[in-house]
C-alpha cells in the first residue's frame, strides 16, 4: 500500500472515532443494549454479541442493529459507518457527500461528466 493511502486510510479511521465520540454519542446494540462510542469496540462486539441471532456460523460478523451479516471485517466496517451515518468524500463539485469513495467517484462521472479531477 502506498504511503499516501495508509495516510489517508489511518486519517479515516481517526476520523470515524472522533466522529462518534463527539458528535454521534455512543451507538447501542439492539440485542443486548450495549453501547460504545468506538467503530472498533462496535465491531468487536457485533462479532462477539450472544444475543445476536446467528444465521451461520460461517458469518464472522452480524450487525448487531439489523439482520446484515458477513464473513469480512472490511465490509461489516463500511456497513455500520452507513448505520452511523458518516460521510467522510465529498464531491469536488458540489455539496454532495458519501460513505463510500467509489460512489463519489460514480456521482462525479454522471453528473460532472469531463470534469472528473485524477486523484480524491
Amino acid at each position: 500500500m502506498p504511503a499516501t493511502c495508509y495516510t489517508f486510510y489511518y486519517n479515516l479511521v481517526i476520523y470515524l472515532r472522533f466522529t462518534i465520540i463527539s458528535v454521534l454519542g455512543p451507538t447501542s446494540c439492539k440485542a443486548c443494549g450495549y453501547s460504545s462510542y468506538d467503530i472498533e469496540e462496535l465491531l468487536r462486539h457485533c462479532k462477539e454479541c450472544v444475543g445476536v441471532s446467528r444465521i451461520n456460523d460461517t458469518f464472522n460478523f452480524i450487525c448487531c442493529m439489523c439482520p446484515y451479516h458477513t464473513k469480512r471485517s472490511d465490509h461489516m466496517r463500511k456497513h455500520l459507518s452507513a448505520h452511523l451515518g458518516y460521510k467522510p468524500f465529498q464531491c469536488k463539485f458540489c455539496d454532495y457527500r458519501s460513505g463510500q469513495k467509489d460512489h463519489i467517484l460514480r456521482h462525479m462521472n454522471r453528473v460532472h461528466h469531463g470534469q472528473v479531477v485524477a486523484c480524491l
